[in-house]
């Protein structure tokens, strides 16, 4: 019975000195990056369609941040580099390909580790006969394999 009361008493005293010096360092320990740089990014593909995203960097220090902001020019064109030899339909997999190019962009041009990528608002703009068919969407929803597999 006292063991418990103790236990509980460290923990509501360790909570109470995070609610003290700040909830940046609270969200730090569960896991989410306090500081966050934002921009949105839109970039021509190969076949001239349009890729837009809003890109969330997090940072686990105000530098990271500042150093984002410095470098926003240069992490756009980085992007469209890399996204300029795709098509709309690589890059049509709901932001997945375009967080792994922000992650590479912001490794090699920010000294500042980036905690965490978030990808909002993707969209890909099909340019007028390059968007894909209802019969092709069909067909990309099929798949050849079953969802479950039931070992004999």
């Amino acid at each position: 019975m006292f063991r418990p009361l103790i236990n509980n008493k460290l923990l509501w005293m360790i909570l109470f000195f995070f609610l003290l010096s700040g909830c940046d360092k609270l969200a730090f320990l569960i896991g989410e990056a306090p500081y966050k740089y934002s921009f949105s990014y839109m970039g021509a593909v190969e076949d001239g369609s349009y890729v837009r995203a809003e890109i969330t960097l997090g940072f686990s220090d105000q530098e990271g941040v500042l150093e984002s902001h410095r470098q926003r020019e240069r992490m756009r064109y980085a992007m469209d580099l890399i996204i300029r030899p795709y098509t709309s339909r690589q890059m049509d997999d709901k932001g997945k390909r375009m967080r792994k190019i922000a992650k590479r962009v912001a490794d090699n041009i920010l000294t500042t580790p980036v905690r965490s990528i978030t990808i909002t608002d993707f969209e890909v703009v099909y340019r007028e006969g390059t968007a894909p068919t209802q019969e092709e969407l069909d067909s990309q929803r099929q798949s050849i394999f079953p969802r479950t597999f039931h070992g004999e």
